[in-house]
């Protein structure tokens, strides 16, 4: 499920008219100001003036770096929308949180705008605009914790990786011990070490409960002149609290 912030315009603008200097044609800023009766430009730098409109929004995602400490906030951005309405220009008038800011204006990059107009043609215009990010639910979490060994002879192996998918969880350390935290849920896991077949098993994790367990992987070599004592499952269940 994805967690969207939402935008939305302030009251003011500056917009920017075109004139004729020594060097060709420069670019004037105007004040704008937005009110109940309507948008004003100061006496004599336009007649009218009709805001940009935004035509593609574009929301931003909640950071995935902030999903398990969670806060909410608001990013102020000024725009510099161009003639073709297209953002040419974001920076951050008032930040939030560095992980917040980044995702706001990434975002309001690929904002696109019918542009402002002076005088029924079209200028570029400055604007503040705003992405309000609503913090999620924290992940609700589980303890998967234990140790991995050979089948037959129990020896731990240290360095055995665990993964989701392609995602490394996590590896054992030198006595064959791991310790996971994941989101509640069913996770299907393989475990993986040199010289071992590899092993699928499916855990289903409660929130606030931790699971100990013992996986065992299958030697691809025997090793000679040892006692093998023969314990074919393998995953067993230690202790779940």
């Amino acid at each position: 499920m994805a967690f969207i912030a939402w935008a939305a315009l302030s009251s003011s603008a500056r917009a920017q008219t075109g004139t004729e200097g020594v060097g060709g044609k420069t670019r004037t800023e105007v004040d704008v100001t937005a009110a109940d009766g309507g948008v004003y430009v100061p006496e004599g730098a336009a007649t009218q003036l009709i805001p940009p409109e935004l035509v593609t929004p574009s929301p931003a995602p909640y950071p995935e770096e902030l999903r398990r400490a969670p806060v909410s906030a608001i990013v102020h951005l000024e725009l510099l929308i161009g003639e073709a309405g297209s953002v040419e220009e974001v920076k951050v008038a008032q930040g939030a949180h560095p992980a917040l800011d980044r995702a706001a204006v990434e975002a309001a990059r690929k904002l696109a705008f019918r542009p402002a107009t002076v005088d029924g043609k079209p200028v570029p215009v400055r604007l503040r605009y705003q992405y309000e990010f609503v913090a999620p639910p924290p992940v609700r979490t589980g303890t998967l914790a234990g140790e991995v060994r050979a089948k037959g002879t129990r020896r731990p192996i240290p360095g055995a990786a665990l993964l989701e998918g392609e995602q490394l969880l996590g590896e054992t350390t030198p006595d064959g011990r791991f310790t996971l935290e994941l989101s509640e849920g069913a996770h299907t896991l393989r475990v993986r070490a040199p010289g071992h077949a590899d092993s699928s098993v499916t855990e289903t994790v409660t929130a606030g409960q931790r699971v100990e367990v013992v996986y065992r992987l299958q030697p691809l070599i025997s090793e000679p002149y040892t006692t093998v004592i023969r314990d074919e499952r393998p995953r067993s269940e230690v202790a779940r609290h």
